[in-house]
């Protein structure tokens, strides 16, 4: 009886101290979001009228960071860890508030970042597809997706900025969405919001981490994915950019986000897709190689800041860490 009561004592002191642990959190979150999204800022001129793009390097997770004359947009927000490299670039830059987000998918990878992003920066405006909801989860998705879920949710209470995900204008540039189509999928990655950035003649297709799949039934109903500029679905793996889609592109240039050898034991970008761009010419930026890639767009034209990337596969590049460490012992 006498370890039953302590076993019980225990047990309540440590009911208190998690209870109280969630108030403290509740009480830090919403003070954050209360000063966040009722104090004055305003951006910067960050550009005369170009499109600014930087594709953040989040290793195997999606960030992209537009900037047009004063607005601000960004797509996806990388891992929870990542996030202070997010956050490095967003200082870099002077942004003081988000004018739109786009999360393509409630993936970690891709919306990790969205914790840290809402309790330091005011966001006017978040794009996100409520058609995962009705989904069948992993426990591992449905893990992330409620407490993420639950914050953008908490934060709305104060901002308003839930939106209808459908065209708007950032700037001077049209953000024009293209999918998913309206059906029920078993993968979340086939959710992943599909769209267009437009500036001028040129144009950026951002494709989150959407599959195969959905690629054939966007060309089936005759979308225009047309664009200057891919971003490889999927951070390059096998399960999308099939050649049929890759050909209806036809871009002039390809931008993947993936980690460098030792951050990335998926081999991504595979074999396939290198092979492709390799093929027809194809310019690669890429984040295991570069970092943080930076591009302008004038409206007319389009310059890269860094010189391309090679069409390696991820699975090469890990072969040559492995091989530069044992050199290195000897």
């Amino acid at each position: 009886m006498k370890n039953f009561s302590k076993a019980t004592k225990f047990c309540r002191r440590l009911t208190k101290a998690l209870l109280m642990a969630i108030a403290v959190i509740f009480l830090f979150v919403t003070a954050n979001l209360l000063y966040v999204n009722y104090k004055n800022v305003e951006n910067p001129n960050f550009t005369e009228g170009d499109l600014k793009v930087i594709m953040i390097d989040v290793e195997n997770g999606d960030c992209f960071l537009l900037l047009q004359d004063d607005e601000v947009f960004l797509v996806d927000t990388g891992f929870f860890l990542t996030y202070p490299k997010v956050n490095r670039v967003l200082e870099e830059n002077n942004v003081k508030k988000i004018d739109h987000l786009v999360i393509t998918h409630p993936h970690r990878d891709h919306a990790g970042g969205i914790f840290g992003l809402l309790l330091k920066y005011r966001v006017d405006n978040i794009y996100m597809s409520d058609s995962v909801k009705n989904m069948k989860m992993s426990l591992q998705d449905a893990l992330f997706y409620f407490p993420m879920s639950a914050m953008i949710n908490y934060n709305d209470i104060f901002a308003k900025n839930i939106k209808q995900v459908e065209n708007f204008q950032f700037s001077n540039s049209k953000v024009e969405f293209l999918g998913p189509p309206e059906k029920n999928y078993t993968k979340m990655n086939n959710y992943s919001l599909v769209f267009k950035v437009i500036y001028g003649k040129r144009s950026i297709l951002f494709t989150g981490d959407m599959e195969c799949l959905v690629e054939r039934e966007l060309l089936n109903a005759g979308v225009d994915v047309s664009a200057d500029i891919l971003k490889i679905g999927h951070h390059g793996s096998n399960t999308s950019t099939s050649k049929e889609f890759f050909e209806a592109v036809n871009p002039n240039y390809a931008i993947v986000s993936c980690g460098n050898g030792k951050n990335n034991n998926y081999g991504h970008p595979v074999e396939r897709i290198m092979r492709y761009l390799k093929e027809s010419q194809i310019p690669l930026y890429r984040t295991d190689e570069l970092g943080d890639v930076e591009f302008e767009i004038t409206g007319s034209s389009i310059r890269m800041i860094q010189e391309a990337g090679d069409y390696k596969t991820g699975r090469q590049l890990l072969e040559e860490i492995n091989e530069l460490k044992l050199t290195q012992k000897m």
